[in-house]
């Protein structure tokens, strides 16, 4: 059996991808502090939700309405379904608020927005900001 050559890349082309590394390297970085950016908004426009809904009737159904009105708006803005803003809107508010180091690592770039959702899915069941926090000072270094 034959072995493959192996690759041989000359020095200004290890330079070049070198570069365009790095160059990928920070762009990823921007996108991440975009998305976190996105989510911060998505949870703004989710607490005017909830401010609506606490004015309302105390009806299940009522309450839903101002959440559905909200991810109607964001989805249309978004071109999403409304039950994807829906899904996102829950989302932002649990990296948010329930998990605040992971949302900051989010947003400083350092880890992915699919490592803030599979960080928060998996300490969802966790009972209590302490809990989420050590939790957190465990993932992270592991997620970054």
């Amino acid at each position: 059996m034959k072995r493959p050559k192996r690759c041989r890349f000359e020095p200004d082309e290890l330079s070049e991808l070198d570069a365009v590394v790095s160059e990928l390297v920070r762009v990823r970085a921007q996108v991440n502090a975009l998305q976190a950016r996105e989510t911060q908004l998505i949870h703004g426009a989710a607490q005017i939700a909830g401010a609506v809904e606490s004015r309302g009737e105390a009806s299940s159904r009522a309450a839903e309405l101002p959440h559905r009105e909200v991810a109607a708006e964001v989805g249309a803005a978004l071109r999403i379904s409304d039950r994807t803003a829906q899904r996102l809107m829950g989302e932002s508010n649990t990296l948010i608020q329930k998990f605040p180091a992971t949302f900051a690592a989010f947003a400083a770039g350092v880890i992915t927005r699919t490592h803030a959702n599979v960080v928060a899915d998996a300490g969802a069941h966790l009972p209590d900001a302490a809990a989420r926090a050590a939790y957190e000072a465990t993932v992270l270094p592991v997620a970054e």
